[in-house]
């Protein structure tokens, strides 16, 4: 799938215990990073114990000035700060010492040892700059020498840390969310967090996408990282399993409340602060429970041909799958939905399911009202389109008055490419949105 992009396998140690087998201990699994070949997009991390070393490079031939040229340059320091970084020197010019002191108060630092023999820094010319933070000036031996603390690492192939072990930190921290256990092997969230950090700490507006979402670790590390870097990360879930309700949602819906819980009670009342909605997708067997044939009463079973099938569904069942009356009221459309094996009739969101079908990037929801009667508009767009959708109940309805409110109240002033309205109206140029319903859901 992925042909031209680098593809890095990083070994995570998720189980120090390990799982027993028939001739091994398996202690780890997998996590694969795929990104394009050119250009880092792989962060670093930060450690507690920062690494103090010389940014002078004295080890060996290869340390010299002469194996490196765009790593010989001075470094103005004042007050034991650095205050500038000057050009690649001209390969004629030798400074007479290491320190040399200026007129102004200023020092210029050159890479040259003890012996005099000119070296290097360990970073060129370009590139100095982007460590400058991790530079500083220290004195040595009545000598001012430039120090990096090295506290960002680049990420290594192999995670030993005990926070990836997904006992505690994936299946004790959800237990003490949920009060018991209700899932099998979340992955502790530090293992979730890191990856997403290690993508994302240069990007605190990506969009986090889990197609597998189990128990919500990526929301839960998505909200831990937003908070710890004032990030506006948002993540996307997709989960098919019978445990979404009682799991997913709950463990997401628990954390907005409170960060720390133990035994399914409360430690604090912080929570991670956010709005987050779910929807679920008509199944392929809600649909065969809402076909209603016209006339005498039929099953319809899979051992149909497909012509039969197709002729039922064509002409014998369809209105049960779009009824075109119902969106007289499109507020309180309803369809027999299967939970928890009981067969329930459910309100489905058609304006949503339009804005879906249509393609439309929403810009706003609003809400009017006139005669007692609510008018939900959505407005935003479609490719270079301005769209306006107006959904409203239109049982009893003058249409005159409701022709006059919505050229004068809602779309005045207002140039829409389109206009989409349900139900009879007299308003200029608008489509009817059931024609849409029908064409797109069934004609293509």
């Amino acid at each position: 799938m992925f042909p031209d992009y680098e593809k890095t396998c990083v070994t995570v140690v998720h189980n120090p215990g390990g799982i027993q087998g028939q001739n091994f201990s398996y202690t780890h699994e997998y996590a694969y990073f795929v990104f394009p070949n050119n250009g880092q997009y792989i962060g670093k991390y930060e450690r507690d114990d920062a690494n103090k070393v010389p940014l002078r490079d004295w080890g060996g031939e290869e340390s010299k000035r002469e194996h490196s040229a765009n790593c010989f340059y001075p470094i103005y320091v004042k007050n034991n700060k650095i205050i500038d970084f000057g050009d690649v020197c001209a390969e004629d010019f030798h400074p007479e010492d290491d320190n040399i002191k200026n007129e102004d108060g200023t020092i210029t630092i050159y890479p040259i040892d003890d012996n005099g023999v000119e070296r290097k820094w360990r970073h060129a010319r370009q590139s100095v700059e982007e460590i400058r933070d991790e530079l500083k000036c220290e004195e040595i031996n009545d000598k001012k020498v430039i120090m990096r603390y090295k506290s960002r690492f680049r990420y290594k192939t192999v995670w030993l840390n005990k926070k990836y072990n997904s006992n505690v930190y994936g299946s004790k921290l959800l237990n003490n969310i949920l009060g018991s256990k209700e899932f099998d092997f979340p992955k502790s969230i530090y293992n979730v967090y890191e990856c997403l950090h290690a993508t994302t700490q240069n990007d605190h507006k990506a969009n986090i996408v889990d197609f597998f979402a189990g128990s919500g670790t990526t929301a839960h590390a998505t909200l831990k990282l937003n908070e710890e870097d004032d990030g506006e990360r948002k993540y996307i879930l997709v989960e098919m399993g019978n445990y979404f309700d009682k799991v997913t949602k709950k463990r997401i819906q628990k954390l907005m409340y409170s960060k720390e819980w133990k035994d399914g009670k409360p430690q604090s009342q912080e929570g991670y602060s956010h709005i987050f909605r779910y929807q679920i997708l008509e199944q392929y067997e809600d649909t065969l429970d809402n076909i209603e044939f016209e006339g005498e009463q039929m099953t319809l079973t899979s051992q149909l041909d497909d012509y039969l099938l197709n002729y039922m569904l064509d002409y014998e069942t369809q209105k049960s799958l779009l009824d075109i009356e119902k969106f007289e009221d499109p507020f309180n459309y309803e369809l027999k939905i299967r939970e928890d094996k009981e067969q329930k009739r459910k309100k489905v969101n058609l304006i949503e399911t339009f804005n879906y079908l249509i393609g439309l990037h929403i810009k706003q929801f609003d809400i009017y009202e006139s005669q007692n009667r609510k008018y939900k508009v959505v407005t935003g767009k479609r490719e270079n389109e301005e769209i306006i959708v107006i959904w409203r109940k239109v049982i009893d309805l003058n249409l005159e008055e409701d022709k006059r409110f919505i050229e004068e109240e809602i779309i005045a002033n207002n140039d829409f490419d389109k206009i989409y309205i349900n139900g009879d109206n007299y308003v200029t140029d608008s489509l009817l949105i059931e024609d849409q319903f029908d064409k797109l859901l069934f004609s293509n």
